[in-house]
């Protein structure tokens, strides 16, 4: 009885986990794609600091969708 208990635990813990890490990849992707393409959809985000951040941008929009993705994999995997 307390096996099968302990086993719907780690079920739903595991369910909770990658349903965290599903929805936390997508807002990183998000994230991640708005970053890389704001100047094709009309938002200038180097002009709020008046600094030349076009390279920093670029490279955190990219760290960002390799996070995204990485978390999407997580969240397949289930490894916890």
């Amino acid at each position: 009885m307390l096996d099968r208990q302990k086993d719907k635990r780690e079920k739903r813990y595991r369910h909770m986990r990658s349903l965290v890490d599903y929805t936390m990849g997508l807002i990183y992707l998000a994230v991640g794609l708005f970053l890389l393409f704001a100047e094709k959809w009309g938002v200038d985000i180097d002009s709020l600091y008046n600094l030349p951040l076009n390279g920093f941008r670029i490279a955190f929009a990219a760290l960002c969708i390799i996070y995204g993705a990485w978390r999407w994999y997580r969240g397949y995997k289930k490894h916890y």
